[in-house]
């Protein structure tokens, strides 16, 4: 089918891009859970970047990351307004709010934040650019979230050795990797395709 080549081309292309995680979102219960590995993630995979985005992105929180990655010997850098392909850094500190939509477009992966605390934020916007979607284990009721984890698009995971055994597996099996990241273009597909369908109807009645 011709749709299938189209996405599966598509799909390939997010390969091409940066070999950059982008972590979207992120609160302090996240932070614990995950801050080790993402180190981890970063000293054992060549060239992988972070883009890493605070939930409220104050001085203070900025500041503290910056500290946090440089102690453990990241360059760090603030995105400002530029995008990160203009930033030579292994670490971007997002500092300003409303970036976090077309962040997604620059990466392969992506971790939300709010699901070990409030719930799993928006997990639309990366399945919108193609990424596989990490979060934590706050996501019921959130029928997007459900729907990426029954595919294959989605994971939720519960320690941050989940988080690293899945980014890794990503990383390493290329064909797992396109298969999360198709799955997660369905998802939108579908969900847009039910929209559609709701709005005609309405015009229709």
């Amino acid at each position: 089918r011709k749709a299938d080549k189209f996405s599966q081309e598509r799909t390939e292309s997010v390969l091409l891009r940066p070999k950059r995680l982008i972590v979207g979102s992120v609160h302090s219960e996240d932070e614990l859970v995950i801050l080790d590995s993402i180190v981890s993630l970063k000293r054992e995979i060549a060239d992988l970047t972070l883009v890493w985005v605070p939930h409220e992105p104050s001085e203070r929180i900025v500041t503290t990351a910056e500290s946090f990655f440089q102690s453990k010997q990241f360059a760090t850098a603030r995105l400002g307004y530029k995008n990160p392909d203009q930033i030579d850094a292994e670490v971007i500190i997002v500092d300003t709010i409303g970036r976090l939509s077309q962040l997604y477009w620059f990466g392969q992966f992506a971790y939300i934040g709010g699901g070990f605390s409030t719930g799993v934020h928006n997990v639309m916007e990366p399945a919108i650019a193609r990424l596989p979607v990490f979060f934590g284990p706050r996501y019921k009721n959130f029928h997007e979230a459900e729907e990426l984890i029954a595919d294959g698009g989605g994971f939720s995971i519960e320690t941050g050795t989940d988080l690293y055994l899945g980014i890794k597996h990503l990383f390493e099996d290329r064909n797992a990797f396109i298969k999360a990241s198709y799955a997660a273009t369905e998802v939108i597909h579908r969900n847009l395709g039910s929209s559609t369908r709701v709005v005609r109807n309405l015009i229709h009645d």
